[in-house]
């Protein structure tokens, strides 16, 4: 193993770039070692501003859901009291079962806040919220928020109304 503890003792360090974790730790880490550290950071551009664009993505991202449930609700005159829907992929992202951050969870929030009647299916989450996947059986509307590889998409075709998020379905007339 190589040892590090006297290849910067006593040497000037020059550190540049952003400031941030990897910038503190590797002057942290250089002091440790016994090295004299300076840096020069850059302050973060304004203009164009990289933050700026990564909260107004994140923005958009946030109000996809909304979006969702509005462009549904607009093709059945926004009223989907006791619509039977059925919210298809439950989890953050394809062929996993993590939840955490999933869009569908808050689709179904805002859909049942409008009285539909919400189930979900999703291939690999079989339980959640005290609640079980159901199967792609008679419902009115259906809403396809993440796609496993082995999502049956025979029978989601069955479905009278499917809005795709993704892309998944050839026709983009169901949508």
């Amino acid at each position: 193993m190589i040892s590090y503890t006297n290849l910067y003792k006593g040497k000037t360090v020059l550190v540049t770039g952003h400031t941030g974790f990897k910038g503190s730790w590797l002057a942290s880490w250089l002091k440790i070692l016994g090295a004299n550290v300076f840096g020069i950071a850059l302050d973060p551009l304004t203009e164009p501003s990289h933050y700026a664009s990564i909260k107004l993505s994140n923005e958009i991202n946030e109000s996809m859901p909304l979006y969702v449930v509005s462009r549904v609700a607009q093709y059945f005159n926004n009223n989907l009291k006791d619509k039977k829907i059925l919210i298809i992929g439950l989890a953050y992202k394809s062929d996993v079962s993590d939840t955490r951050e999933s869009p569908a969870i808050k689709v179904i929030k805002i859909l049942r806040n409008t009285g539909a009647l919400v189930a979900w299916h999703d291939n690999l989450v079989k339980f959640w919220n005290g609640e079980k996947s159901q199967e792609i059986l008679d419902y009115d509307i259906a809403i396809i928020v993440t796609k496993h590889a082995n999502l049956d998409l025979d029978k989601v075709r069955k479905i009278p109304y499917v809005f795709d998020c993704l892309g998944s379905l050839e026709s983009t007339a169901r949508q």
